[in-house]
């Protein structure tokens, strides 16, 4: 039995995207709700979080303050 490349990148990218394997199989109202999950997971993950902020490990360090 041979495996096509489409296949395997569909598999793969069902993997990674919710949903994405119900949307493939025309399974349009699960699709929808674990495409929703995902979306609110990933809308969550990116409004709480500090990406792109630069870091200075200087001010992540508990105790006392370096003075000279």
């Amino acid at each position: 039995m041979k495996i096509s490349p489409v296949v395997i990148l569909k598999t793969a990218a069902s993997s990674l995207i919710w949903g994405l394997g119900q949307l493939l199989n025309k399974q349009w109202l699960k699709a929808l709700f674990f495409f929703g999950f995902f979306a609110l997971f990933l809308t969550i993950e990116l409004s709480t979080s500090s990406y792109g902020q630069e870091i200075s490990i200087y001010n992540l360090m508990a105790g006392q303050n370096i003075t000279s």
